[in-house]
């Protein structure tokens, strides 16, 4: 008797529950499969975009590291070549092989509000007097002091023009930059922290910069800057 119970099999009930529960472990499996997927792509987004932002700080700090505290002779006078606003600097540096390019460059660094969020936008020129006063497809330089109007490159992608001109988004989805300035403008006994620099006859001791985007937070930049003149 127990032996014929034996070989008689499943019964249709038994089939149905087993096919039932290995269907659920077939889409519990795949679907923590697709969640870790994600997972790992996540993680590997994640860090991409802290090493560009990283890669990007590092060339402002060295940048500002070098900056050259240069005056430009003027109709007004000698003014030096430095000038800061809350979200937006400019500044004479020298060029590393960041952007494949030598020499001393006139750097400004300015937040740019796009329809798919703010950019960190780069816009430099040679520093010479020819290409600051403006040649053929390259946009005048205004000074941020005099007031700044918005710089749109012409010609930025023809090779000829990269060495004395051109613009670069260094980073994308930038929600604000806040910009501060510590030294002693003029007049004041102490130094202390300003939102603008300009109208001034040195650089400032340091340069402190936040930077917030849509996706992260990211710690403050802390500059100190050169204070000897050039010529």
């Amino acid at each position: 008797m127990n032996r014929r119970r034996w070989m008689r099999g499943f019964t249709l009930v038994e089939m149905l529950i087993s096919l039932s529960l290995i269907g659920l472990m077939v889409v519990l499996l795949f679907s923590g499969l697709r969640l870790g997927s994600k997972s790992w792509d996540s993680v590997e987004q994640h860090a991409g975009r802290n090493s560009e932002v990283r890669q990007v700080l590092g060339f402002i700090q060295r940048s500002l590291e070098n900056a050259q505290p240069l005056l430009q002779e003027t109709a007004e006078g000698r003014k030096l070549l430095f000038a800061g606003e809350e979200n937006a600097l400019e500044f004479i540096t020298p060029f590393s092989a960041y952007l494949g390019l030598g020499g001393l460059y006139l750097v400004r660094l300015e937040e740019r509000s796009q329809d798919g969020g703010g950019q960190l936008l780069l816009t430099y020129w040679l520093h010479h007097p020819e290409v600051l006063e403006g040649e053929v497809d390259v946009p005048e330089w205004v000074s941020l002091r005099d007031g700044r109007s918005r710089v749109d490159a012409g010609a930025e992608d023809e090779q000829e023009l990269r060495e004395v001109f051109g613009q670069k988004v260094l980073l994308e989805g930038l929600e604000k930059i806040e910009v501060e300035y510590f030294g002693t403008p003029f007049g004041d006994p102490e130094p202390s922290w300003q939102t603008e620099w300009k109208e001034e006859t040195q650089m400032p001791l340091a340069v402190r910069l936040r930077f917030e985007f849509e996706d992260q937070w990211w710690p403050e930049i802390y500059v100190g800057l050169p204070q000897v003149y050039g010529s």
